[in-house]
This record gives structure tokens, sequence and C-alpha cells, in this order.
């Protein structure tokens, strides 16, 4: 599936990103051109997903992919999905429609902490109520054991009923999958009876590649927030794993200090001298800054009429238009931030 991925990027791209523009994606990499390219070509459910691999990894997929003839080379590190690379990818959603729940700019780290404070829930309270409170902990970071002592229910009968509740809802929730990805995701929960499984350990036992494994996973898991999200009256235990954390990647720190000072009334040209960064910097911060608050004030950089004129340039000459194109097309009259800044308002 990691070569699936691979391949849904490099067809979103359509040559306009190289691979190591898609490897920063799949890797999380929290920069300003990263989190504008995710948004502008539509891909960021696939951001963070693989954020153990090297950029060495990358070539060696793509080169692989290459000879095996899913992509087509067109230039320096830019690569196109060919016809037989187009089936592939359309095969595996068909086979495993599961994928397209894959949201890793919403739910990448908030599923993480949601599924260790869940498994650690879940062995603490079994332990506890079997009389055992003498365990190894299968989670051992502090932050989530803090939070599991602190909503842990205080007697046997509300821990008893807790638990009851919540094996209610995981199951109304796992049954609209298919069995064995059911069963994926309880074999890998922790007991006072059994200690969970990994994922490749249960991938096995569900007829599930190991290198499927952890793609899976984390589509299981993002598809479950966003139902508990959706409908957390139905699942008041479930949510509770999840009720004020913070959902999606964010903006980087340095477009946080750039908002700071916007909001104190500050220009680009003030924030770039008081932050000693080149103008073009803050611009990139309020590029990223537009794209994750729907409210930012756009008309402030660029006029209602002008934002107008670039979208029907933009129907006129097709979806596939450069930004070279549009300012060529505009001239003087606009620069490349404004034209950047009016697309955020098409793709937020």
């Amino acid at each position: 599936m990691n070569d699936v991925i691979i391949l849904a990027v490099c067809k979103a791209f359509k040559g306009e990103r190289t691979i190591y523009g898609a490897y920063h994606l799949l890797q999380g990499k929290k920069s300003a051109q990263t989190i504008q390219d995710g948004h502008f070509f539509s891909v960021l459910s696939y951001f963070g997903l693989f954020p153990t691999m090297k950029r060495n990894d990358m070539t060696k997929i793509v080169k692989r992919l290459t000879t095996e003839g899913y992509l087509q080379e067109i230039g320096e590190d830019r690569y196109l999905i060919t016809e037989k690379g187009e089936k592939k990818r359309s095969l595996a959603i068909e086979e495993t429609p599961l994928l397209l729940q894959l949201n890793g700019w919403l739910y990448g780290k908030l599923s993480l902490v949601f599924w260790q404070r869940l498994t650690l829930w879940i062995q603490t309270i079994t332990h506890i109520q079997s009389g055992e409170k003498s365990f190894i902990p299968i989670i051992q970071e502090r932050f989530v054991q803090a939070w599991v002592r602190h909503v842990l229910p205080k007697n046997h009968q509300t821990r008893d009923k807790a638990l009851s509740n919540l094996h209610q809802e995981l199951q109304a929730l796992l049954i609209r999958y298919e069995p064995q990805y059911a069963l994926f995701f309880v074999l890998q929960l922790t007991t006072d009876k059994k200690i969970g499984y990994t994922a490749r350990q249960a991938a096995h036992i569900c007829s599930i590649t190991e290198k499927d494994a952890v793609i899976i996973h984390q589509a299981l898991l993002h598809d479950l927030l966003k139902e508990i999200e959706a409908r957390h009256r139905d699942f008041p235990i479930l949510f509770r794993f999840i009720d004020q954390l913070e959902k999606g990647s964010g903006w980087t720190r340095s477009a946080d200090q750039t908002s700071q000072l916007l909001e104190q009334g500050l220009t680009i040209k003030e924030i770039a001298t008081k932050r000693k960064l080149k103008t073009s910097t803050i611009e990139d911060h309020i590029i990223e800054l537009a794209l994750q608050k729907p409210n930012f004030p756009v008309h402030d950089y660029i006029s209602i009429e002008l934002q107008e004129k670039i979208e029907a340039l933009i129907q006129s000459k097709g979806e596939l238009v450069k930004l070279r194109e549009l300012k060529e097309a505009l001239g003087d009259e606009v620069s490349y931030f404004m034209i950047r800044l009016a697309l955020t308002r098409r793709k937020g």
C-alpha cells in the first residue's frame, strides 16, 4: 500500500512538484511549502503517513515504480503516473476502500494519542477490576499515564459500568468493518487476560500483509475518530479519549509568531524587520495562516475584485494552469503572493 499512496501523490502532483515534495508531505514535514502543496494538490490526507521514511527510501521506491512501468519520469525528479500505475492505484482502492478514510492532516497526531490513551485505559481498568493493581503499563509516556489516572473511575461499580459502555461503543463502531479489520483492531488491545499483539502480528492472523499493517491501522483509527467526532453523543466514553485534544497539525511555530505580530497591527515589512527575516518568508507565513483560518482577512492583501479576476483566469485556462502563467497574464497588477493568497480561498 505504500506504493499505492506514493502513486496517488504523484498523480495529484501531475509533475508540478518533485518526488521530494511528495517525500516531505508523507514524512510530515511542517514547512510552509509542504503545507501549501498539501492544500493546493488536495493530498493532505496523506500528510505524515510515513514519519520514519528516509529520503533514500523514496528515491529507491520511485525508481522501482518507474522500472515496473507505474511511473514515467518527465524531468529531474518529476514523475507522472502511467496508465498502468493508475490501474494499480484504482484496484487497490477498490479492494481496500478503507484507504479512502486516511486523513493524516486532521487525525495523524490525534490518532496516536487516542490509541495510547485507549489501550492503556483498557489495560489499567481490566487489571484493577480483576484485583491486579501491579502491572507493567504498555504505554510508557508519562503524560498518557497521567491522563489515564485522572479519568479512571474511582470505584468498582463505576469502573464496571464504564468498561461495559466502552465495549458497547467499540462494538457499534467495529461492526461497520469487514471482520478481518475488526479482529485486527481488537487483537492489538491489552487486558488483564492477554497482552495485545503488535500490528504486524495481528496482521498475520488477519491475512493482512505486514507492509500494509501500519497503513490499515492508521486508516481504521482515522475513520473511527471521524465517526466519534460526528456522533459524539452516541460515543460519550470514546469521545472523552479525544476531547480537548488539538486536531490537525496546525501551522509552523514561525508562522505562529508572525500571526501574533499581525494581530498587533504590524505590516509585512515591519514584521520582516522585527524578526530579521525576508519579506517573502513572512508572506509564506501569511499563506499558511490563510490556509488554516477560514476567517483570515485575505482582503487586507488582495481585493475581492482581483480575487474574482484570478478565478476567472483559472477557469479560462484550466485547473492545471501554473502560477507563472497567471502572473504573466495579470502583469504588474498582482504579485505572486497575491495570486497564492487568492488560491487559498479556492482550496480552503
